[in-house]
């Protein structure tokens, strides 16, 4: 809380564990682990921004906001706390997404194609 503006940082971290892959990305090779990670990461956020902007547009805290804004500044939320519903459509939301996939799954080539089409 910062004068009339109010914002959160979301944190998660996820862990994957492939079972099968039957692309042509060597999942094994550090660089192919990073970029599906980072597409990972990216991914999620997205489907947290969608879900945040539905309960927004309803006003509906039901993620949780106004109980981690009383613990964190008790004080200024009991000045503001008759607000909320007003104030929680424009917190700011900034993410911190951290995926990692912990196993690469078995690898297969689909038929037809080849070993050498494999981007490592």
């Amino acid at each position: 809380m910062a004068g009339d503006d109010w914002g959160i940082t979301v944190k998660a971290d996820a862990k994957y564990m492939l079972v099968q892959n039957t692309t042509k990305l060597d999942i094994t090779s550090l660089q192919e682990n990073r970029r599906l990670e980072d597409q990972l990461n990216r991914e999620i956020e997205q489907r947290m921004r969608e879900a945040l902007i539905a309960v927004q547009k309803l006003k509906a805290d039901i993620i949780g906001f106004a109980e981690a804004f009383h613990r964190k500044y008790p004080k200024q939320w009991n000045k503001e706390k008759d607000q909320r519903k007003e104030r929680f459509p424009q917190i700011k939301v900034k993410y911190e997404i951290s995926s990692q996939v912990i196993s690469p799954g078995k690898r297969t080539l689909p038929a037809g194609w080849n070993e050498d089409e494999v981007v490592k």
